[in-house]
């Protein structure tokens, strides 16, 4: 593997990192990102790392160290690039004084059990909340099932309604049948009477001509007979004149 493309990096860490486990977390980046080297308290309160491997395996590696989880704070980073030695195997945690050590261990410890602590305080912070969630779903499912409820009593009562409007309707169907049967019998009624009008009419036709014709002999005999009586008058003023009764008034 050419060597530029690999680098040794001498990392102070500084912030909330000893006692806390910090160590043990950058020997599992390490081992993630194919990391060779070791890392140490400083004295005080500060943590070193020295690194070896690929430039892109530092890279991720640094990200990770530097974004590492609580209870581990990383307030800064100091980060010096030295040439790559190759001198490392594997990467390991360098212990300091036993006592110390443990005390660490116990620090550790007591830390990762406030950690689950905390954590299980938030789940059951959480779980307080889904279930008030949960109240609140049940709460508006009931008034859901109550409107529903409403509305099945307003369709049942559109239904009862709908079926007395049937029954008007039927009730004015039955009606409007009646209607049309007297409507047929006075349109019967109607031809009869249209039929005897016309009867009516007939007879008045025939008596007005018998009347005519009655008036007319009545007239021509009535005109006949006076004109007979008037010759009859005339003969007999002859007669009169002659046997010397009556003047002649025509003289």
């Amino acid at each position: 593997m050419p060597e530029k493309s690999l680098s040794q990096y001498q990392i102070t860490v500084s912030g909330k990192v000893q006692r806390v486990g910090f160590r043990d977390k950058v020997e599992d980046f390490a081992i993630d990102n194919n990391i060779l080297g070791y890392v140490q308290n400083l004295p005080g309160q500060d943590v070193q790392i020295i690194a070896e491997g690929k430039i892109t395996d530092l890279i991720r590696f640094c990200k990770a160290v530097e974004n590492c989880e609580l209870p581990v704070k990383v307030r800064k980073m100091l980060i010096v690039e030295k040439p790559y030695e190759g001198r490392f195997d594997l990467f390991l945690i360098k212990r300091g004084d036993p006592t110390e050590e443990l005390g660490e261990r116990f620090d550790h410890a007591i830390h990762y059990l406030h950690s689950i602590d905390t954590k299980q305080d938030r789940m059951l912070y959480n779980q307080d909340q889904m279930l008030g969630k949960q109240d609140q779903m049940l709460g508006k499912q009931d008034q859901m099932i109550d409107k529903q409820d409403q509305m099945l009593g307003k369709q049942d009562q559109m239904i009862d309604k709908q079926d007395q409007m049937l029954g008007k309707q039927d009730q004015m169907l039955g009606k409007q049948d009646q209607m049309i049967d007297k409507q047929d019998q006075m349109l019967g009624k109607q031809d009869q009477m249209i039929e005897a009008q016309k009867h009516t009419v007939d007879l008045q036709s025939k008596t007005l001509d018998e009347i005519h014709s009655l008036r007319k002999d009545f007239a021509d005999r009535f005109m006949q007979e006076v004109s007979e009586a008037r010759k009859e008058i005339r003969e007999l003023r002859s007669e009169l004149v002659q046997a010397g009764v009556l003047c002649d008034g025509s003289r």
